[in-house]
């Protein structure tokens, strides 16, 4: 019988602590918040995308480090990037945002697309050892890094609300338009420099293979990881 080693330790760890993330913003006072202000929807996005996706997405991952498993490569990652762009912005056009905030149905449908693409981005950037799958990882976790800052910088800028104003109605004593550039300041600070580290991390590990392309990429504790039990 296989006993538990350091890295099932932290993907079960990684699993668990995003599943707690997931209950924490869906069974909170955060979905009824979001029908009637911006930043509880903004706050309830990026517990999903950059909270409890990158753990679920790293807890997977790490499980899927085994030996003898086929390369995910560069473009796998980049086709998630694009897809949890177009999910992200999509969502933040009036119509589909405000539909989210008038029919349950359609919010649950928008909360699991938030998660299953961002699960996916972080699962594909980072379940395999070759400088393929980390350098295609590297420009997923930039291009979310960039598309996230720039939809920020739009809802901090915008010179008026963009939506309805009764599913924008301003939270924690902030008018509408406050709110909604709190939201976009919390996208650039929270949601944006998570795919930054991702990113870095990713481009650590693609440089520090670079002078031994043949060599897969392996975690300092995966050579424990993978010694006889």
């Amino acid at each position: 019988m296989k006993t538990p080693n350091q890295a099932d330790v932290i993907a079960s760890a990684a699993l668990i602590l995003g599943l707690a993330v997931l209950a924490a913003i869906w069974l909170g006072p955060l979905p009824a918040l979001s029908q009637t202000a911006f930043s509880p929807s903004m706050i309830t996005h990026l517990g999903v995308v950059a909270g409890a996706a990158p753990l679920l997405g790293l807890g997977l991952a790490r499980m899927a480090l085994e030996p003898g498993l086929p390369t995910r490569g560069m473009s796998w990652a980049l086709a998630a990037s694009l897809l949890e762009w177009a999910v992200v912005w999509g969502w933040h056009l009036p119509g589909p945002h405000e539909a989210a905030a008038r029919s349950q149905g359609v919010f649950a449908a928008q909360q699991l697309s938030y998660l299953g693409s961002g699960v996916a981005v972080w699962f594909l950037a980072f379940a395999g050892r070759d400088r393929a799958t980390a350098a295609g990882g590297m420009l997923a976790c930039f291009m979310s890094f960039m598309h996230m800052t720039l939809l920020g910088l739009l809802f901090v800028l915008a010179p008026a609300a963009l939506y309805n104003a009764d599913i924008c109605r301003g939270a924690f004593s902030l008018s509408p338009l406050e709110d909604q550039q709190f939201g976009g300041m919390l996208m650039i600070g929270w949601g944006s420099l998570v795919y930054l580290v991702g990113g870095i991390e990713r481009a650590w590990r693609f440089i520090a293979a670079s002078d031994r392309p043949n060599v897969p990429i392996v975690a300092a504790d995966d050579s424990a990881d993978s010694s006889p039990a």
